[in-house]
């Protein structure tokens, strides 16, 4: 993303990251049919499990790349928008929400195991939840306002609306 690109253009940018990650999200989802109904690994196969582990592994980096640079993104248009000179406690705040997943993301990987798999898939299921949901319908909503650019996406402006 090239912060200083027309605004639109960002947004559509932010918009297709985040159709990037509901996908991520989906991934994490298909690793282990038994996510829903366990709460850990201890009737699933060696092998199997060990599967799980390393698939887990794999997209918990990728989420992490991922994440890291979508934030990058953002905190490079809010300082090359100026966006801090319009709403200071809302660029803060941003920056802040991004810290807090980051560690989280950290956390959930330093605490990779193969006893902690199924843990670690609701886990990062629902810090990825909390990152559509909450963080894009709170945070992101208002740094596209603040760039003068609407936002429209699905369940956003409702979630966003009823803060």
């Amino acid at each position: 993303m090239n912060a200083t690109a027309d605004p639109h253009r960002i947004a559509e940018l932010i918009r297709q990251e985040h159709r990037e990650l509901k996908s991520m999200v989906g991934q994490l989802h298909s690793v282990c049919p038994c996510a829903q109904s366990r709460r850990d690994c201890s009737a699933c196969e060696t092998p199997k499990a060990a599967g799980c582990e390393q698939a887990v592994a794999r997209i918990l980096e990728e989420v992490f790349v991922f994440m890291v640079d979508h934030f990058r993104k953002e905190e490079m248009a809010m300082r090359q928008h100026r966006l801090d000179l319009l709403d200071r406690p809302a660029c803060e705040g941003h920056r802040e929400a991004h810290a807090e997943i980051t560690e989280h993301a950290r956390h959930l990987i330093a605490d990779l195991s193969p006893q902690s798999v199924l843990s670690n898939v609701h886990d990062l299921a629902g810090l990825l939840d909390g990152w559509i949901g909450d963080h894009v319908a709170d945070h992101d909503h208002r740094l596209l306002g603040l760039l003068g650019v609407e936002h429209h996406e699905p369940g956003a402006v409702a979630r966003a609306s009823a803060n």
